[in-house]
């Protein structure tokens, strides 16, 4: 695939944000976890187009990244992979109004081991096979949530319950599958296919048992430094970002 569109997206912003005397300034920026490796190549690329940028990345759990806001972390720009977790935010005055944008969208799998037999539906889980299943923590991360919505969705949640395992985070769900400790498990599609060496991908849980998987960005109205945040808004709707989302296996917004 050629190069050229994402090039001349780099050229343009350049221009747009200025020379390479620009003034070094820095964002905090805290994410989920989900999204760690796309934002850095994202970011990797805005420190390009605009000389002097900095972006500090702060990863972590939603449950972490929720605790740290509210007991005054320094932050800039707020990634989420819940739209819960920004209303929460919004509704305690903390998100700068207008300010909120849609980043990607995903898609929840299911994923097993390399070696074992493979279910063909949802409900193929509840045979003796798969006696163990992990998700993640509905209670604090959102990959789990939107598990637990599929599997009410499908009445299978009750038949389940008792051979579920929680993981706190995506990655410790990914673990569980890859070394065998459990015989399935229920993850984003962007995170299984980042971790395809280790897992297999068996399918897609069909979009309409859950709620819509929205990664949204709001800037924080304790920034101060909201003309940087308005141009990194920017440039993640760029088509140079929009590859790298692509790339990293998110969908589109809605």
């Amino acid at each position: 695939m050629s190069q050229r569109p994402a090039v001349a997206a780099l050229v343009v912003l350049f221009f747009a944000f200025g020379s390479a005397a620009a003034e070094e300034t820095s964002l905090q920026v805290s994410a989920a976890s989900s999204m760690a490796d796309v934002l850095r190549a994202i970011f990797a690329e805005f420190e390009i187009a605009r000389p002097g940028a900095r972006i500090e990345l702060n990863i972590g759990t939603s449950d972490e990244l929720l605790r740290q806001a509210r007991r005054g972390r320094p932050i800039d720009l707020y990634v989420s992979a819940s739209p819960l977790d920004l209303d929460r935010l919004n509704s305690a005055g903390m998100l700068s109004e207008g300010r909120r944008q849609t980043l990607a969208s995903n898609s929840l799998v299911v994923i097993m081991p390399p070696t074992g037999t493979r279910p063909r539906i949802l409900q193929d889980l509840i045979r003796p096979e798969y006696d163990v299943i992990a998700i993640g923590e509905p209670r604090t991360v959102p990959v789990g949530r939107y598990a637990a919505e599929a599997l009410e969705s499908l009445r299978l949640f009750e038949s389940l319950r008792t051979r579920l395992v929680y993981g706190e985070s995506t990655q410790r769900v990914i673990d569980f599958v890859a070394r065998g400790d459990v015989g399935a498990g229920l993850v984003f599609k962007s995170d299984a296919v980042a971790a395809a060496e280790r897992v297999v991908i068996v399918f897609d849980i069909p979009a309409e048992a859950h709620r819509a998987i929205l990664y949204e960005v709001a800037l924080f109205e304790s920034s101060q430094n909201v003309e940087l945040a308005d141009q990194l808004l920017l440039f993640l709707r760029s088509s140079a970002a929009r590859e790298q989302f692509d790339r990293a296996g998110f969908l589109p917004p809605p």
